[in-house]
C-alpha cells in the first residue's frame, strides 16, 4: 500500500508517493486545481492508498475533495507538525515526504476531519461566535461614547428597546459628528441582531432532527446554541476511546510536568477546539448560576 504525502497552498501542491517500506516512488509539483487532482485520482485510487494532508485552509479544502473521491484522508496537526518539521532547510517537497514517512509509521499527529454535514454546522456555529464579537466591540464603542458625554443608562440592558429609547432622548448631549456615529453604530446594531436571530434559526432548524443535539439540551445550562455548538465541535463521540482520551481533546486537562519524583500539574493545556472550551466553561458557569437559585 502507499503512503502519499501532500503539501497544499492556494496555488500549488508538493506530492510525496512512498510505498510500504518507505521507498520514493514519485515526486512531483503541480498546480492545486481539480482538474489535477481528477487525473490524480484516476491514477492512484484504484491502489487505494492512505493519504497525510496538512491541516491549512487549502489541505482541508483538498482533503475534503480526495475524501469524496474515495481516499483514505488522515488530516495532520500543524501545531504538532511544526515540532517535528524543526529545520533549518524547510521545502514543500520536504515536507510532502516527511508526511508520508509520518504516515507510513504510523506516527502522524492527525487532526480531526468531519463529516460534511458536521462541518457545515461548524461553519454556521463558527460565524454565529463571530456576529457575537462584532456585536461585543459595537456595544463597547456605543457605552464609550455615551460616558464620555456623561450620559448613563441605568438598567440591565441598555440594548433593549427601553435602554434605546433612552439614549435616544439623549441625543441633544452629542455633537452633530458624534450623533453620526451613534446612528450609525445603532444601525449597525440592529442589523447583526437581526443576523444573529436568522442564523440562530437555521441552526435551531438544523439540530431538532440530530437525537445528540437533544440530549445535551436535557442538562441544566445548555441551550440549543450551545448544544450544537458541542456536538458540532466534538463530531462523532464514538472516535474517543474513553472519557480521559475525550478529556485531553478539550483542552480543559492540566498540563502535567513529571520526572522521576517530580510530578507538576500546571494550567490547562488549550488544546483542542477553543470553541469547544468556550461552550463547556459557559455552560458550567450557567449551571453554577442555576444551582445558587435553588
Amino acid at each position: 500500500m502507499y503512503c502519499i504525502g501532500i503539501d497544499a497552498h492556494k496555488s500549488n501542491a508538493s506530492i510525496t508517493v512512498m510505498d510500504d517500506i518507505g521507498n520514493i516512488v514519485e515526486k512531483l509539483k503541480v498546480p492545486n486545481s481539480i482538474e489535477v487532482w481528477n487525473n490524480f485520482s484516476a491514477k492512484y485510487l484504484s491502489d487505494k492508498p492512505k493519504i497525510a494532508i496538512e491541516s491549512s485552509t487549502a489541505g482541508k479544502y483538498l482533503a475534503k475533495l480526495l475524501r469524496d473521491f474515495g481516499f483514505e484522508i488522515h488530516l495532520a496537526n500543524p501545531k504538532e507538525l511544526k515540532i517535528i518539521f524543526k529545520s533549518n532547510k524547510k521545502t514543500d517537497m520536504r515536507d510532502a515526504i516527511g508526511l508520508a514517512k509520518l504516515l507510513r509509521l504510523g506516527e502522524l499527529p492527525e487532526s480531526y476531519l468531519p463529516s460534511e454535514d458536521i462541518d457545515s454546522i461548524r461553519t454556521l456555529v463558527r460565524y454565529r461566535k463571530s456576529l457575537g464579537k462584532e456585536l461585543i466591540i459595537i456595544k463597547n464603542k456605543i457605552h464609550a461614547l455615551l460616558t464620555i458625554n456623561g450620559i448613563i443608562i441605568k438598567g440591565t440592558d441598555i440594548f433593549g428597546k427601553r435602554g434605546l429609547r433612552t439614549i435616544l432622548e439623549h441625543l441633544e448631549k452629542l455633537s452633530e459628528i458624534e450623533r453620526i456615529v451613534l446612528d450609525d453604530l445603532l444601525s449597525r446594531l440592529n442589523d447583526i441582531t437581526k443576523r444573529i436571530e436568522e442564523i440562530e434559526n437555521n441552526l435551531a432548524r438544523i439540530g431538532k432532527e440530530i437525537e445528540s443535539v437533544k440530549l445535551l439540551m436535557s442538562f441544566p445550562g445548555i441551550d440549543f446554541y450551545t448544544a450544537i455548538g458541542i456536538y458540532a465541535e466534538i463530531g462523532e463521540i464514538t472516535r474517543f476511546p474513553d472519557k480521559d482520551h475525550f478529556a485531553s481533546y478539550t483542552g480543559l486537562v492540566p498540563k502535567v510536568d513529571q520526572s522521576g519524583e517530580r510530578d507538576v500539574h500546571g494550567k490547562i493545556t488549550k488544546q483542542g477546539p477553543s470553541l469547544l472550551r468556550f461552550f463547556l466553561v459557559n455552560s458550567a458557569h450557567t449551571l453554577i448560576k442555576l444551582s445558587l437559585t435553588f
